[in-house]
């Protein structure tokens, strides 16, 4: 989005609207693909932050900007939250886009735990 940040309150609302999601997070535009991943990342890591709370059950994907909210460094506060593959598979140990790999560090960085799932499905 190539908004100024005054009026990504404006965008987020109409896509709340539009698509009746609870909450919308805009990054701006950058100039170029890492730098937009960046922001992308704190953006979430931010919301992470602020929502999660003790006992809830995360699913997490795969992928780049997936990989780069768990990589992301800033404050965190620590929650005993369980994250998920939300994607099944055997994926080889350390690879660092595979949703196995991002439930570890996500788990590692708010102090929660990772569970590994060889199907796409979970239940408690």
């Amino acid at each position: 989005v190539k908004y100024h940040p005054v009026f990504s309150a404006k965008i987020e609302q109409r896509l709340i609207e539009r698509f009746g999601v609870k909450r919308a997070l805009v990054a701006l535009d950058q100039p170029n693909e890492e730098a937009q991943r960046l922001q992308v990342s704190g953006l979430v890591s931010n919301y992470l932050t602020s929502t999660l709370k003790n006992g809830m059950v995360v699913t997490v994907g795969q992928g780049r900007n997936v990989s780069s909210v768990a990589h992301h460094i800033g404050v965190i506060t620590p929650r005993d939250c369980k994250f998920v593959c939300g994607i099944g598979g055997i994926h080889p140990r350390g690879g660092m886009y595979n949703a196995d790999h991002i439930c570890r560090q996500l788990a590692k960085k708010y102090g929660g735990t990772s569970e590994t799932l060889y199907a796409p499905a979970y239940a408690e």
